[in-house]
């Protein structure tokens, strides 16, 4: 059974390097007739809209489109920045993913940038940005980070809560945090620890 495997193995590489990597020539033979423009693969996890760009964010990377047409939408850009959750804020994406948090600076939407990365123990599965402080949820832990400038955020602090989160919103100075104990609400102040005032139990 091995030697089988091994032979079919070998005869499919074969026929596959020398068959389907060839590049696809056009009628005079000189020029690839298929060339890779652009590509959006895979399930989308997340979507932000500003102006005439979209981001969109995957299990692997965090692509943009121009949609100034939106019967054609036009991919402009993309980086290998693994996106589960983002909040666009002014010239930045605040980004939550599988590597942690991430400030990308979208100044030039066609040339993101990664700025900054808090690494997390898990995946970062919300983020929200109030006035100049960010929040991220990953397990059990809430981030507070300082995003004053952008360009240098500081952690401020890591709370640890009782059940893992879900999901995490901004509606005004509050934020709504989603888990399996239930929805809570926390008050924030700039800088200061965020304060629990209620939990609803699902």
């Amino acid at each position: 059974m091995f030697r089988i495997k091994l032979f079919l193995t070998i005869m499919l590489w074969t026929i596959f390097s020398t068959v389907a990597c060839r590049p696809i020539l056009d009628a005079a033979g000189q020029h690839p007739a298929i060339q890779l423009l652009s590509h959006v693969a895979g399930p989308a996890l997340t979507v932000a809209v500003q102006d005439r760009y979209a981001y969109l964010g995957f299990s692997y990377e965090l692509v943009v489109l121009d949609i100034r047409d939106h019967t054609n939408p036009q991919w402009v850009a993309a980086l290998p920045l693994p996106t589960t959750e983002l909040v666009l804020a002014g010239p930045y994406a605040y980004v939550a993913g599988r590597t942690g948090f991430t400030v990308v600076d979208r100044h030039n939407p066609t040339q993101p940038r990664v700025l900054w990365r808090l690494p997390t123990t898990r995946t970062a599965v919300g983020v929200a940005v109030v006035g100049t402080d960010a929040y991220v949820i990953e397990d059990r832990r809430l981030h507070q980070v300082d995003v004053t400038d952008p360009r240098h955020p500081r952690l401020l602090r890591t709370l640890t809560l009782s059940a893992q989160l879900n999901h995490l919103t901004a509606a005004g100075a509050d934020l709504y945090l989603s888990s399996w104990d239930g929805v809570q609400r926390w008050a924030t102040t700039p800088h200061a620890p965020p304060q629990l005032r209620c939990t609803v139990a699902m």
